[in-house]
């Protein structure tokens, strides 16, 4: 599964609950409407980055070959990111 380029951008809404669109650079990427809208656009927001350095620490554990649990969490949530 392909996810859009990042980075992913929000405007914050002025009230909690209001609707918050997340875009990349050319499109809508999602819209939030929850409890606390701008608490969870910015978690969605930063997903390519999280991903991108759950990548690189992953690339680190195994390289050293240390932290096995911390190495099986993280390949476990780069594949919960990437749809497997």
């Amino acid at each position: 599964m392909k996810h859009t380029k990042g980075p992913w951008t929000y405007t914050a809404a002025e009230f909690k609950d209001a609707p918050v669109t997340i875009s990349s650079q050319d499109h809508s990427v999602a819209e939030v409407r929850s409890y606390d809208s701008n608490a969870d656009a910015a978690l969605i927001a930063s997903a390519p980055d999280m991903l991108e350095a759950l990548r690189e620490a992953r690339a680190i554990l195994v390289a050293k070959d240390i932290f096995p649990e911390l190495k099986m969490q993280i390949h476990a949530a780069i594949e919960k990111a990437q749809g497997y």
